[in-house]
């Protein structure tokens, strides 16, 4: 399942390449402003040109320490509390367009450790000297200005929600108490950390010693929630809780695992009731529900695959969390298990038909209404709120705000769930409904254009419709089956009984 940054990600990758981009103000969708892009560089650029002393490889079984800058650009920031231990190596660079010659690509990864942040919880990573300089504008305050403790910590929300055996999944969260869509049921902080590349890069043995250390230096109450998490993959212990138990995130725009032991404990759904957003310039941690939940129903999250068709997504889940879904779409009958397959080939064709050329947008009127209807069949909740924006838009461009109103106003609500209520999605929206006229995309299809079929959307058709028309064919309107494009960003994987897990490794 992707995380919320990754469906951010998506909006922008709606919009590529289309002329009024910069009317619709998408570019701040990403929750990255371009003065933190900035910083971030000149730290990745600083933290790069630092060379870290006394990087030692672990051959033996001896811990081996090694000194790294204290200048402000490699350690900075929490402070740690522990003397980073390194290990450093070179690998084949995977990536490289070259055939014949591989491309070597040195790495360096540490363990670094502050054992009294987050009230004691602590948190270790396993990264990069670059990351770890990134982190220095972290905020781990327990505290706003005036001493008065932030709301909503994990200890705040532990009553909307019980662990406890299920029938047959193992351990599954369930609600305490009847949950609105979008309330927050957990918002806490990973207790690990570890760079996605590092689980590539170093060896079996490298990477088990840097994982137990990470773990070890961790204060013995955060050791003991992650060593009471499940494993499914056997060998090395952490490594196992890790691969079993992670869910993917992402740090200074390097893609991490993060270890939540609380939310490890929910189970896999291919449409799941809750999802997770992630903080990475604070490291914190939210767990929130997408649709309504009655007292005593069990949360779920889709641990990915979810566009995949049912024997594929059924063999995707068992290679990976060695668990056979019997969720409720799983669980379905053979008709409804195919009806929902076509779906999903319908829904990755129209993605594919998506324009992205200014002159072609009266087609999006043809594509999204479909579009939407087939992602509510499925309940992909976490899918609409961008192209429900993205409609609401288009009505704006062709100066029909009423229509621009009504889908700015479920985008609103959807965006209030899946980002917040005081995201910057949301306040966007707000701001848009409120002014539908006062947006840059008002009005901006060209005098005299606007065809009053475009009201319709059905009859709006691409070019290679159009060309069928003219041969006498049939077409169905932007509903061809178009393959599976499938959507691998498969980042989140809990638990599910004997396999509570979130992460997918490549």
């Amino acid at each position: 399942m992707r995380s919320l940054s990754g469906v951010r990600r998506a909006v922008g990758r709606v919009f590529a390449g289309l002329l009024f981009l910069s009317y619709l103000e998408l570019h701040g969708t990403v929750a990255t402003s371009e003065a933190d892009l900035e910083l971030q560089a000149e730290l990745l650029a600083r933290g790069s040109s630092l060379a870290t002393s006394n990087v030692l490889t672990l051959d033996n079984d001896q811990s081996q320490w090694c000194k790294v800058n204290r200048d402000g650009a490699t350690t900075t920031s929490l402070p740690w509390t522990w003397e980073p231990m390194c290990v450093s190596g070179i690998s084949a660079d995977t990536d490289s367009d070259f055939d014949e010659e591989e491309e070597l690509r040195k790495w360096t990864y540490c363990v670094y450790t502050n054992g009294e942040v987050m009230g004691g919880r602590g948190v270790s990573l396993v990264t990069t000297p670059e990351v770890a300089a990134g982190l220095m504008m972290v905020d781990f305050a327990d505290e706003d200005e005036d001493g008065n403790p932030l709301p909503d910590r994990e200890e705040d929300l532990k009553h909307l929600y019980e662990v406890k055996d299920t029938q047959d999944k193992g351990k599954g969260v369930f609600a305490k108490q009847d949950l609105a869509a979008g309330d927050i049921i957990m918002r806490t902080s990973p207790i690990l950390f570890v760079a996605r590349s590092a689980l590539q890069d170093l060896e079996a043995k490298q990477r088990a010693k840097l994982l137990d250390q990470a773990v070890s230096q961790l204060p013995s109450t955060s050791q003991n929630l992650v060593l009471d998490l499940a494993r499914s993959h056997g060998g090395d212990p952490i490594t196992d809780i890790l691969k079993t138990n992670a869910m993917g995130t992402e740090i200074v725009a390097v893609g991490h695992l993060g270890l939540i032991p609380e939310s490890a404990r929910i189970n896999h759904a291919c449409r799941p009731n809750a999802f997770y957003r992630f903080n990475d310039q604070t490291l914190q941690f939210e767990e929130f529900v997408l649709v309504d939940i009655p007292q005593g129903q069990e949360l779920t999250h889709n641990y990915g695959f979810s566009l995949l068709p049912y024997e594929q997504r059924r063999e995707a889940i068992k290679e990976n969390w060695a668990f056979e879904c019997t969720c409720e779409l799983c669980s379905r009958s053979a008709a409804e298990r195919a009806a929902s397959d076509e779906r999903l080939e319908d829904i990755q064709g129209i993605k594919g038909k998506l324009p992205t050329r200014f002159d072609k947008t009266p087609q999006m009127l043809a594509y999204l209404p479909p579009l939407l209807e087939l992602l509510d069949k499925e309940n992909l909740t976490s899918e609409k709120p961008q192209f429900e924006e993205v409609l609401a838009y288009v009505w704006s461009v062709f100066g029909q705000e009423a229509r621009a109103r009504e889908w700015g106003e479920k985008a609103k609500k959807g965006w209030e769930v899946l980002a917040g209520r005081e995201s910057w999605e949301a306040r966007r929206l707000r701001d848009f409904v409120a002014d539908v006229k006062g947006h840059g995309s008002w009005g901006i299809w060209p005098e005299g254009e606007f065809e009053e079929e475009y009201l319709e959307g059905d009859h709006v058709h691409d070019d290679d419709e159009e060309h069928e028309h003219e041969h006498g064919h049939e077409h169905d309107h932007g509903h061809e089956h178009h393959g599976h494009g499938h959507d691998h960003e498969h980042e989140h994987g809990h638990g599910h009984g004997h396999s509570h897990e979130h992460h997918h490794e490549h």
